[in-house]
């Protein structure tokens, strides 16, 4: 399709960046794997942004995110003003660089170019007029077949206004056993293969994270996909911040107004007028739990909106997820019906309006909707999306758990990956479903966090677009990616 780039399968540990803060310097365009992307230069604050970073985050902590994301984007401008001048960079070879070799060094196909580089247990510690970062560095370089593990310590000090890393030393960890560093990728690349086959003319997209290991494999995982009801899992993270932030209450009651009953499936909606009136925390859990579009469209809009959820995820390092409409205007965008009217709020009357449009119409509407960079995500940043939930880098624990409980216990995608789960494990998911226009199902979502019987832990995200395929055999799809999944496990 126009405007995607060709499938991949990659094997990296992804990169998750939770309690960054930053604020975007001018938009710069860098070319990386032969696309060009917009990006921003971020530059760390000891401050608590507007968009719900964890409290509790260490201001030096943030400062060697800072610096490990500039050098993973190899965002030179960012580096220039964290590293100082007088910087000892000590690497795991025993090589010693001054920052002009580091800078010089970054990217641009030199053999420190990354294509993966996830911190871990980073522990940040005050000395009078310096501060220490101690933690674990799991990188993966262009330039080198398989991931490592480094153990660092960043060194901070104040140069006139601002903090800069006056010396870096790292140390090379030996080698996990090869049983705990790597899925079996060929069981995965075999079924992956044989499931593209069956979905043609539909793209399947997935991303699989080992959370012991790290170990990820994806095929298709940078390629955006629409994320259809996926993206009330962020929306009920985000409105939990609100709540942690103080924003509001999870016992305020909201009033739901007419403009804000969305098309089906909205069980709100069918019931209002009757009811009105939710509480923030029955509408995070039907949006996030039963998949309540009204619910969704509520909260996003007195949260801020697309825009302010969108950034959210960005302030979290998770830029190649977006939302950009609410369930009212998508689902018309998507499916070629005028603007929604609240007398359309049940489902069946939603769905003659849909057919009722000309053919035409419908084939146009689903044509933009797969090409629509809008409201999408990649498979590889869904899993980095429930990593950082799980891992408790976007909520404090107490509303990490309440997510959690409201994921796992929703009824939604019975067929999907739940389906393929072995006796005894669960799973904690959000799906996504667009409505079928011609035969075509433009979008059939499911990402979530698995725990097997023996506590081993899988973060798994399928998206399938564009396929033609019925809706019992479309949903097989996805419990047949979980049960290769697991079977790939070493």
């Amino acid at each position: 399709m126009a405007g995607r780039p060709s499938a991949n399968s990659t094997v990296a540990s992804l990169p998750v960046w939770p309690f960054l803060l930053f604020t975007p310097l001018p938009v710069r365009s860098t070319l990386r794997n032969g696309r060009r992307a917009r990006r921003l230069c971020m530059l760390p604050l000891f401050v608590l942004p507007s968009v719900g970073v964890a409290q509790s985050a260490d201001p030096f902590v943030v400062l060697t995110r800072a610096r490990i994301l500039a050098d993973f984007r190899a965002d030179r401008a960012a580096l220039d003003t964290l590293l100082a001048d007088d910087l000892t960079y000590a690497r795991s070879s025993g090589v010693v660089h001054t920052k002009a070799q580091v800078l010089a060094l970054v990217g641009a196909g030199g053999p420190y170019q990354l294509d993966a580089s996830t911190p871990d247990s980073l522990v940040g510690r005050r000395y009078a007029d310096a501060g220490v970062v101690t933690g674990l560095l799991t990188v993966k370089l262009t330039a080198q077949p398989a991931p490592y593990t480094l153990r660092f310590t960043d060194v901070w000090a104040r140069r006139g206004a601002r903090w800069q890393l006056v010396a870096f030393h790292a140390t090379r960890l030996p080698d996990a056993p090869s049983s705990l560093v790597a899925l079996d990728t060929a069981v995965l690349a075999a079924e992956l293969t044989r499931l593209e086959a069956l979905v043609a003319p539909g793209r399947l997209g997935v991303a699989v994270r080992d959370r012991r290991s790290g170990a990820t494999w994806s095929r298709r995982g940078r390629e955006p996909f629409p994320l259809q009801s996926v993206f009330k899992a962020p929306l009920g993270a985000f409105a939990l911040a609100e709540v942690a932030r103080g924003r509001v209450q999870l016992t305020d009651e909201w009033q739901i107004r007419s403009t804000e009953i969305a098309p089906p499936f909205s069980p709100i909606g069918a019931a209002w007028p009757e009811r009105d009136r939710y509480t923030v925390l029955e509408l995070i859990e039907r949006a996030a739990g039963a998949s309540d579009n009204t619910a969704a469209d509520v909260l996003l809009a007195r949260l801020g909106g697309p825009a302010a959820l969108t950034a959210w995820l960005r302030s979290h390092g998770l830029m190649a997820m977006r939302v950009d409409r609410s369930e009212r205007d998508l689902q018309t965008d998507a499916t070629g019906a005028p603007p929604f009217q609240v007398d359309w709020r049940k489902e069946a009357v939603f769905d003659s309006v849909v057919r009722a449009q000309p053919e035409a119409t419908r084939r146009a509407a689903l044509a933009r909707y797969a090409d629509d960079l809008r409201d999408t995500a990649t498979p590889e940043s869904a899993v980095a999306f429930i990593e950082q939930l799980v891992s408790g880098s976007l909520l404090p624990s107490v509303h990490t758990t309440r997510l959690l409980r409201i994921m796992t216990e929703t009824r939604t995608g019975l067929a999907r990956l739940r389906a393929g789960l072995p006796a005894g494990a669960t799973i904690a998911h959000k799906t996504g479903s667009g409505r079928t226009i011609l035969g075509v199902v433009p979008a059939i979502n499911d990402i979530g966090l698995v725990t097997l019987p023996d506590g081993r832990q899988l973060v798994i995200a399928v998206f399938l677009a564009g396929t033609a395929l019925p809706e019992a055999d479309r949903e097989a799809v996805h419990a047949q990616v979980m049960r290769a999944a697991v079977r790939a496990l070493r």
